[in-house]
């Protein structure tokens, strides 16, 4: 049987980490949960709807530890000698790589396009 949320909640420490190679998300996401009004020209960040998203379902998520994880790591340390949020990060980076490389002809506009 899988717990329901509610039962994972009260357990000792239920808490999910997550990593991002961006210390400036961590911090965004951690400035912007701290304001109480947002004043409008908060919505001029850099990535405004992603962090803000983020910011919108965290308290719907089980605890979470947002933690830095230093990026390409596995250019001075094997891959297979880092620890497993490193080797995520590795995996990431290489995954984001290909789907640059698939999708090199999308253009991208600050402009919107209906």
């Amino acid at each position: 049987r899988i717990p329901t949320l509610d039962e994972v909640k009260t357990q000792s420490h239920p808490y999910l980490d997550a990593y991002t190679d961006n210390m400036g998300v961590i911090q965004r996401i951690e400035s912007l949960s701290s304001y109480g009004f947002k004043p409008p020209s908060i919505t001029l960040m850099s990535d405004w709807d992603v962090i803000n998203q983020i910011c919108l379902i965290l308290p719907h998520l089980l605890p979470m530890n947002m933690l830095h994880v230093k990026s390409h790591q596995d250019e001075s340390i094997p891959k297979h000698k880092l620890n497993l949020p490193a080797q995520l990060n590795v995996d990431a980076d290489t995954l984001a790589g290909s789907h640059q490389s698939l999708h090199s002809d999308y253009v991208c506009s600050s402009i919107p396009q209906f």
